[in-house]
């Protein structure tokens, strides 16, 4: 029990009631909850927090858990007035929902999570003031939704990302205030529409470690004008920077398929580049469902340049648009490297706007319909 009125919480390992040392082995579930004279929570036992533990205390403004343990289910969500997080290296694991809809009413919130163990599902989930959130290297997985519709109160979020498993799917979905990310290199996975939705995403690194972009793992991330794919890449998957703000992209040698509507009504894309690469690309088309007749991968995006270093396959039926450049008007220049063999069926058919076009010595046969129209 406590004064209704008393504003700072601290639970220590210990306790001295009446000149007798106890330890703390336990705390109990709603011990501080729906306390709104509570202004800042500080605790440091040997013990896990309960689900529930300080749930609804609106006025609290700063967290510290030093405690040896996990954070419970919704041990602390709720607490709207949350301005400043910070979790040591003796917590294990956050369970689902621990924070979730705290830090609500602020802006310029700051979260620093150095557990060691994983951040559950929805952890953080609608934190929408914050702006600042620095995971150490000792957490593990960041998993489904921990973060999702959170950093909206200010356009200058930051998220410095070191942990050392994966990223789950709808990880950072709809951050709109998220403008930059820094990912370790030892991250391993990035899940489905983790970053979707960031339309304020000016900056991201996709670790070295990532072979697979997932289905919309980027999707109307309309503020990024560029990313560097990592040198392992192998596929990248449906609508995966779908209304993403891409000026232009690289596709390294290792990958060897993009599916359909990766880059579809990329409005800001002038140019496509495919490195030299010994086997085939395999390309997708638009966004053909809904749609009686399909579009070309690129059919939506200005492109100016095209760069090809391997054959590209593709479906050349009128439901799949074609190909990927069909009718695009504004491609102005295409160059073919010495390795791709074949320039295949309506690559460029209807390219009205094409001035020059360089094929490479490998180059031994023209499909049909190739350079109709231009």
């Amino acid at each position: 029990t406590y004064h209704p009125e008393v504003k700072n919480i601290t639970i220590n390992p210990t306790v001295n009631y009446r000149g007798i040392e106890m330890k703390v082995v336990e705390l109990n579930p709603y011990t501080l909850s729906c306390n709104e004279a509570i202004e800042s929570i500080d605790i440091s036992t040997i013990t896990d927090i309960p689900t529930r533990f300080a749930t609804k205390c609106r006025g609290v403004k700063t967290i510290n858990l030093n405690h040896t343990g996990k954070v419970g289910e919704k041990a602390f969500s709720y607490c709207d007035s949350l301005q400043s997080l910070n979790i040591g290296s003796t917590v294990t694991n956050i369970a689902d929902h621990a924070f979730a809809y705290s830090m609500t009413e602020i802006m310029k919130g700051k979260i620093i999570l150095n557990n060691t163990g994983a951040i559950g599902d929805y952890a953080f989930y609608n934190c929408e003031g914050l702006q600042s959130l620095e995971i150490g290297s000792t957490v593990t997985d960041i998993e489904d939704a921990a973060f999702a519709n959170s950093m909206k109160k200010e356009a200058n979020g930051k998220a410095v990302l070191n942990n050392t498993g994966t990223i789950g799917k709808d990880a950072f979905k709809d951050c709109s205030g998220l403008t930059s990310a820094k990912l370790s290199d030892i991250i391993s996975f990035i899940g489905t529409n983790a970053f979707s939705g960031c339309t304020q995403l000016k900056e991201i690194n996709i670790p070295s470690n990532i072979t697979t972009i997932e289905e919309s793992c980027f999707h109307n991330c309309s503020s990024l004008p560029s990313i560097t794919l990592p040198e392992n890449l192998v596929s990248i998957g449906k609508d995966a920077f779908y209304e993403s703000g891409l000026e232009s992209i690289i596709i390294p040698s290792t990958t060897t398929d993009i599916a359909d509507g990766a880059f579809y009504q990329c409005k800001a894309l002038t140019r496509f580049e495919a490195q030299n690469g010994e086997e085939d690309l395999q390309l997708g088309c638009g966004k053909y469902y809904d749609y009686k007749d399909g579009f070309g991968m690129f059919a939506q995006s200005p492109l100016k340049e095209v760069k090809i270093g391997r054959n590209l396959v593709y479906k050349t039926s009128s439901y799949y648009g074609y190909s990927p450049f069909y009718r695009n008007t504004t491609l102005e220049t295409v160059e073919l490297t010495d390795i791709p063999t074949e320039v295949f069926t309506n690559e460029f058919y209807g390219c009205s706007a094409l001035k020059k076009v360089s094929i490479g010595d490998g180059v031994t046969k023209i499909g049909d319909y190739a350079f109709s129209g231009c």
